[in-house]
């Protein structure tokens, strides 16, 4: 089912498989959020939980088990209920289940939040463990936006640019799309920017650590822009498909944690880049989407 939330400046679609953003428009009719096409990626912003990214081999190890995990983890392809509802906000809940249990042999709700507030959409994804174990998980968002902005350009008119000088890390991926361990220097024009090419995912997406926790998606051929805010998360990826001349879209994805490094299955209770919430606890992460 596909919930509306309005006010006089955004009208925004989510659906409740997924809890995914299906529409943001502008007041002028402006589409920001790529629709989705299987050509090309038939998601449109899939929220990621309880992993982001991949796993090796699509296995993770817990105890003495081994468990099979979708890319990007279940959340993304689960109905999600509707636990608060008002004209301008709507909450989602995922409560574990036999079927989330056989992938993740742990208790939680996991709730995905949203709030319009004049142009600017505020995300909350907040995890609860229900149960008397510790639970280790990551979160991240992976909401696909329209390139060219408003119809107009290219993709290559389009770029990014930080909401301040940064001298990030490049975080260095292998052929199985799983970190090494290893970064680099990713210098930015002017310090601040990336020019959007396609050449630049012809091995996947580009992951960043140490950025300034706000980047904008703009045009040299548009004045409409969109800012994502991700100060809870200590990374970016930037991704489209890659060899897709017609992929009009860019995905500009802040992640909580990343994947085990590649070569072995990841063991939860040493993995070193997952949060562990107490039994009992409960974590919320925020996001901001601002609209120009």
């Amino acid at each position: 089912m596909i919930y509306t939330l309005m006010n006089d400046q955004l009208t925004v679609q989510i659906c409740d498989r997924g809890a995914e953003l299906h529409s943001i428009k502008g007041a002028d009719g402006c589409e920001y959020l790529w629709q989705g096409d299987a050509a090309h990626w038939s998601s449109r912003a899939p929220w990621m939980f309880p992993f982001c990214g991949r796993q090796f081999e699509g296995k993770y190890m817990y105890g003495n088990t081994l468990y099979e995990m979708p890319n990007h983890g279940f959340a993304r392809a689960s109905d999600f209920a509707v636990s608060a509802q008002a004209e301008d906000s709507i909450s989602f809940m995922l409560v574990s289940n036999e079927q989330t249990k056989a992938l993740y042999p742990f208790d939680f709700a996991f709730f995905v939040s949203y709030q319009l507030l004049e142009n600017r959409i505020l995300v909350s994804l907040r995890v609860q463990n229900t149960g008397k174990e510790v639970l280790p998980f990551s979160v991240g968002a992976h909401p696909g936006f329209c390139t060219p902005i408003n119809g107009k350009g290219t993709f290559e008119d389009c770029y990014l640019e930080f909401s301040d000088y940064c001298c990030p890390d490049k975080l260095i991926f292998t052929e199985n799309l799983l970190p090494n361990g290893k970064r680099q220097a990713y210098p930015l024009r002017d310090g601040r920017k990336i020019d959007l090419n396609r050449p630049m995912f012809y091995s996947d997406a580009t992951f960043l650590a140490r950025t300034t926790r706000a980047v904008t998606l703009r045009s040299a051929a548009d004045d409409h822009a969109v800012t994502v805010k991700y100060t809870d998360f200590p990374y970016v990826g930037v991704w489209t498909k890659p060899h897709d001349d017609h992929a009009d879209y860019v995905c500009i994805e802040p992640w909580s944690g990343l994947p085990a490094t590649d070569g072995g299955h990841r063991q939860l209770e040493t993995e070193s880049d997952t949060f562990r919430l107490p039994a009992g606890g409960e974590k919320t992460f925020k996001l901001e989407f601002e609209l120009q």
